[in-house]
């Protein structure tokens, strides 16, 4: 298989519809006079814009609900090749891997520690994990899926983080920009990240925004 071609995967999925037992899966997004807001601010104030997708972020995010779901493996799992038969995965990240599939037993019972992509609470978990990273670098939400950096004593927002889900989008100003960027992907990892700059656009929350002058600051929705 050459390095087009398909990528072997497994899942286990769990018919989490058929729990009847209630979970928070709240998770907010911005609202549009929001959005309207933060970019008019990011206009005034000459701040750099960026986007950004994180990677499998529902598969990433520990599960904090007060009640936890376990599962029962089967009575058959599939053999765990002693040789490391992955292109992509180097040997020593295998030999991990293996290490951890041996601590699993057939018809044995275990916890559900991750939060995974289509449970009812994923996104839930997510949202957790993202405001926890954003209060570690000193942002405070003011505003659902708005977080705002500003100094201690006060005064104007020194960076802004919003989300939709584990859609970002960042602003700071233009020296500083790239560093929150970095720290932000070095905590979630990102998937893809760009700055939005002149004559470039980005969807987000199903708007396309385009700033169409840096030295104006003009940004555009469509």
């Amino acid at each position: 298989m050459d390095d087009r071609g398909r990528k072997l995967k497994a899942r286990f999925f769990v018919k989490g519809f058929l729990d009847s037992r209630l979970v928070d899966t709240y998770v907010g997004t911005p609202s549009i006079a929001g959005i309207n807001t933060v970019c008019l601010f990011i206009v005034s104030t000459g701040m750099e814009m960026g986007a950004a997708d994180v990677t499998a972020a529902f598969l990433t995010s520990k599960d904090h609900n007060a009640e936890w779901v376990s599962t029962t493996l089967p009575s058959m799992l599939p053999r765990v090749p002693e040789e490391n038969p992955f292109k992509d995965i180097p040997d020593d990240r295998y030999e991990e891997l293996r290490r951890m599939a041996a601590q699993y037993e057939s018809r044995g019972t275990y916890l559900v520690e991750m939060g995974l992509y289509r449970l009812p609470c994923a996104a839930q978990l997510f949202d957790h994990k993202l405001e926890g990273v954003c209060k570690e670098l000193g942002f405070k939400r003011v505003d659902t899926a708005i977080a705002v950096k500003a100094p201690p004593e006060g005064g104007r927002a020194q960076a802004i983080v919003m989300n939709w889900i584990d859609d970002l989008l960042t602003k700071a100003p233009p020296k500083e920009h790239k560093a929150l960027q970095e720290t932000l992907n070095q905590k979630l990892g990102f998937e893809s990240m760009c700055v939005i700059g002149e004559g470039s656009e980005r969807k987000f929350s199903g708007v396309d925004i385009s700033r169409v002058s840096t030295l104006s600051g003009e940004i555009h929705f469509s």
